[in-house]
């Protein structure tokens, strides 16, 4: 459970810990002010000091920092918030100065030597979040920013973060509190003759609730599996185990499976029955220069394969492991040429085949790829002992809940969180009004509505738990 003292002055870098061209020292808390001066040359004048401390406003002045040897004097930019008009809500500084890290180190432990704190992952956002100046839909947003390996997913925590989510959901709850202070005012004076809200209106404003509250269940649901469902597409050279790959994963034969290259001849449409995937298996990538026409089954073939891989949401590269004369990096090769991919590019899988029977060089070399793109999910696999099938199917789910964000506009995390209580709010709103409609007392009617409103809480980052905080906020990193 979070302990945070959010009364220490703390400090990290907050721009990483690979070297860059500019390094970034934040700083925060009650005594951010003091520790500046401090850190101010002798020589900076006086009436800058002073509109330093008069200001209300942020503002930014070029001083030298005194790191002492070996660094001596470091040319720096100083970011201040003198107030709580802060990111924090509290008084708060940065230092711009060159990215060498000995040197952002060095500084940071001066920090800590004058008095501040080493801030722990996720410290400076998590006082935002205390200060109100970032709810915890926004506080995901954040991790989304940090966290995000694709346009489409720095464009979906940039529109959360800027309270794509939270907006309507807002209007909602406040829509709903208006309607409860109504239900509780005629409560407090049940003995006397005044009606603060009629039937008719009562029932009208749950209806126009329940009626706005249902397009963001559909949004926050994402597509409707039932009537698209996303295309996992296998490709690879001839006889990489594809379809052997396929048929051991969906649990029955749905591909033809044969020793003899190029079995495959066109594209084969399996679904799953354990999870919302189509999975299609393409014909082997080859050459067929000989075929300039591209009226032979083979070019066809190819033809069929190059429009998978366009209409595929996610692409598994199959790598055969066991080849002797192709090596991993020459079937990728390969697969780019034939598919005319110059650089894959997102929702893209190396998924490596045959380990039982797998080539000592082929994993050297398997190995070393891993390493360079480790932005890319590797699985090693083999149909035959069933090695690393069992990983599949959580990876598989992980991905769709990404799917899904793209498509909602909300973060894995945010939608995980928020799936069933916005379900379990539309059903608290179901219920107020299937009793006013009874004529039910408003007692049950205002508790129903308390309800929704702690459901919708939680989906506006309103309403939350010290579990809901421990999940998010260790996640984080230094800095943040």
């Amino acid at each position: 459970m979070l302990r945070w003292d959010t009364q220490n002055t703390i400090c990290a870098i907050a721009s990483g810990n690979k070297p860059g061209h500019r390094g970034i020292i934040r700083v925060s808390g009650p005594d951010s002010m003091g520790l500046l001066d401090s850190l101010l040359p002798i020589s900076f004048p006086d009436q800058v000091r002073d509109s330093i401390r008069n200001r209300r406003g942020a503002i930014r002045c070029s001083a030298c920092f005194e790191l002492g040897a070996p660094f001596g004097s470091i040319p720096c930019d100083y970011w201040i918030w003198p107030t709580e008009r802060s990111y924090t809500g509290q008084p708060s500084f940065e230092l711009h100065m060159m990215g060498s890290l000995p040197i952002l180190e060095a500084s940071v432990n001066l920090l800590c030597r004058q008095g501040a704190h080493l801030a722990e992952p996720g410290e400076f956002t998590f006082r935002a979040f205390l200060a109100n100046r970032l709810d915890l839909a926004q506080c995901e947003a954040v991790l989304g920013v940090i966290d995000a390996k694709s346009s489409q997913g720095l464009d979906v925590a940039l529109q959360q973060l800027a309270g794509g989510l939270k907006i309507p959901v807002h209007e909602l709850r406040q829509q709903l509190i208006y309607l409860l202070a109504d239900l509780e005012a005629g409560l407090d004076f049940v003995d006397e003759d005044i009606e603060f809200i009629k039937k008719s209106d009562l029932i009208q404003r749950l209806t126009q609730a329940i009626e706005s509250i249902r397009p963001m269940l559909h949004q926050i649901s994402g597509r409707s599996w039932s009537e698209h469902l996303p295309v996992v597409a296998l490709f690879g050279v001839p006889n990489a185990g594809k379809s052997s790959l396929i048929n051991a994963v969906v649990g029955h034969s749905a591909s033809i499976v044969s020793e003899e290259p190029g079995t495959t001849r066109d594209f084969i449409r399996v679904r799953s029955s354990k999870l919302p995937i189509q999975w299609v298996d393409t014909a082997g990538v080859e050459s067929t220069e000989e075929d300039p026409s591209g009226s032979q089954p083979r070019s066809q073939a190819q033809d069929q394969t190059r429009r998978q891989w366009s209409q595929a949401a996610l692409r598994w590269l199959c790598i055969d492991l066991s080849h002797a004369s192709l090596t991993p990096v020459q079937q990728i090769v390969m697969i780019e040429e034939g598919v005319r991919e110059s650089a894959f590019r997102e929702h893209v899988w190396v998924i490596g085949t045959k380990r039982d029977r797998a080539h000592p060089e082929s994993l050297r070399i398997w190995s070393e790829l891993q390493r360079e793109r480790s932005d890319w999910i590797w699985i090693e696999t083999s149909s035959v002992s069933r090695v690393g099938l069992d990983k599949i199917p959580g990876e598989l789910e992980q991905w769709l809940v990404e799917l899904d964000s793209e498509v909602t506009g909300i973060l894995p995390s945010t939608l995980l969180r928020c799936r069933n209580a916005i379900t379990d709010g539309l059903e608290s709103l179901e219920h107020a009004l299937a009793s006013a409609q009874q004529g039910f007392g408003d007692e049950l009617i205002a508790s129903e509505i308390r309800i929704a409103l702690d459901h919708l809480g939680v989906v506006s980052g309103e309403v939350y738990t010290d579990d809901i905080l421990d999940a998010l906020f260790s996640r984080f990193c230094i800095g943040k």
